[in-house]
């Protein structure tokens, strides 16, 4: 089953071999054309980017990001779990595919950032199901400039799939700078018998082994609408999820506001005003990513913060991107529903 639905969602990997373009690298080129914008160099910022995902992805927040105590540390998303009648298995089968294109503006920079201006456009493709595994296509162009006027165009590519029980892992991701590629990332992670092994292709051939509770992207948006449902505030969660040369994890830390009730103000981003989104519960969300690296208090300091209004679904809209020194906005500009096979 896993090997049909790949072929009907061909990888990126595929993609190039059959020599054609996906959808999201049409409408990702397709921003330099429909939008005007100084032509000079830019400056590439997406290294860390990629983990949106989204997971954001993804992969896929606005209460303010708060350190998570020992006791409050997740479980692994891949247990049955089950609080209320409410199971991850039965969040899984409720996400939706889709489709989004998401466009980002600098709002805010300090003279720290070395940044002058930024505009950039993520699209990505989510399809599947949670028995067939869901395959995600996500690329993310950036145009920045820095305070003297230099700068270039980066191009990040990302091709993922993750089994329904989050036991597969498979990705690909490129990064393009000025139309040359310079980085490449191919590997397959397998959960089993309580660890998680990483073989890597590129950028070089190598194997080794994670601890079992690590989770996937896909695994990770889960966790997220998991404990919104069943209304937890806090959860810290670990992701791998193939970025910074395949050879890293992430820790992260989930901070999960009070469900919105009422009407869905689409007001700032009426392309999401569909009925994909109608009437599905939601919660303002914000995750920090860290790196293990401590700061002069001995703390922890985020590499970077994400806040977005996160549906039942896994869909996300309003997003915000805080790294600190500058801060992105996202709004989405086209959103729609792709087909989901059914599971029979």
């Amino acid at each position: 089953m896993r090997e049909r639905r790949w072929r009907r969602a061909p990888s990126f990997r595929q993609a190039l071999r059959l020599g054609r373009k996906t959808s999201s690298a049409r409408h990702a080129e397709g921003l330099w054309t429909v939008r005007e914008i100084q032509s000079s160099m830019f400056l590439s910022i997406s290294t860390p980017v990629r983990r949106l995902l989204p997971s954001c992805l993804g992969r896929l927040l606005p209460v303010a990001v708060l350190a998570v105590g020992a006791a409050l540390a997740a479980a692994p998303c891949a247990r049955a779990g089950d609080a209320g009648g409410i199971t991850r298995a039965m969040v899984a089968k409720g996400l939706a595919a889709h489709r989004a294109v998401i466009d980002l503006k600098l709002v805010k920079a300090t003279t720290t950032s070395n940044m002058s201006n930024l505009v950039g456009r993520m699209v990505f493709e989510v399809n599947g199901s949670s028995c067939d595994g869901y395959t995600v296509n996500f690329r993310f162009v950036t145009k920045v400039r820095d305070s003297n006027g230099k700068g270039r165009i980066t191009d990040l590519r990302t091709s993922t799939f993750e089994s329904g029980d989050s036991n597969q892992f498979d990705f690909l991701t490129q990064t393009y700078v000025d139309g040359k590629r310079t980085e490449s990332t191919e590997g397959s992670a397998r959960r089993k018998d309580g660890e998680v092994t990483v073989s890597l292709k590129e950028p070089q051939q190598s194997q080794f082994v994670l601890p079992g509770e690590v989770v996937f992207p896909n695994a990770h948006l889960v966790e997220m609408v998991y404990r919104a449902l069943v209304g937890d505030r806090f959860a810290a969660v670990t992701l791998y999820d193939g970025s910074e040369g395949g050879e890293k994890v992430f820790p992260t830390s989930l901070g999960i506001g009070k469900e919105q009730t009422g009407p869905d103000d689409f007001s700032a981003e009426p392309a999401a005003d569909i009925p994909l989104l109608h009437g599905v519960r939601r919660w303002p969300v914000s995750v920090a990513y860290y790196n293990g690296e401590t700061g002069q208090g001995g703390e922890q300091t985020p590499v970077y913060e994400m806040r977005f209004l996160l549906y039942e679904n896994g869909v996300s809209r309003s997003l915000v991107i805080d790294y600190g020194s500058f801060v992105l906005e996202g709004k989405v500009t086209e959103l729609e529903p792709l087909e989901k096979p059914s599971c029979d």
